[in-house]
């Protein structure tokens, strides 16, 4: 899903003149970094409020935001995130902050992201 989803925003970010890139950077972070806020703080508003179309259309906001920046930052992130979900099994069943959050327990891995982006070109440690 995340495959696909990153190509259709690759292909919309292309078609709009917006740039892509072919190998793992940070580029234009202002940018990005603005964006991922402003539609992050548009969607807790609506949580906030109870509307779950604003929260439906904020969640998708995000992630086209979140996949552009990745094209732009030139990475793959459906590699990225089968890391980041299989570090998550490694969490504790029932550990939780007050608030609900899964803590991570004594069988907790970290997910080796810098592998990841090495695999695909990215030359740091």
């Amino acid at each position: 899903m995340i495959r696909r989803a990153q190509a259709e925003v690759r292909e919309w970010r292309m078609g709009m003149g917006l740039p892509v890139s072919a190998g793992p950077g940070i580029r234009n972070p202002q940018l990005h970094g603005d964006l991922i806020i402003e539609e992050a703080t548009e969607t807790v508003a609506a949580l906030n409020s109870g509307d779950i179309v604003e929260v439906a259309d904020g969640l998708a906001d995000l992630l086209v935001v979140i996949l552009g920046c990745a094209e732009e930052c030139g990475i793959e992130l459906e590699p990225v995130f089968g890391a980041v979900m299989a570090s998550n099994w490694t969490k504790t069943p029932g550990l939780r902050r007050e608030d609900g959050k899964l803590q991570k327990g004594p069988n907790y891995r970290p997910p080796d992201i810098a592998a990841v982006l090495r695999a695909q070109g990215w030359g740091g440690k």
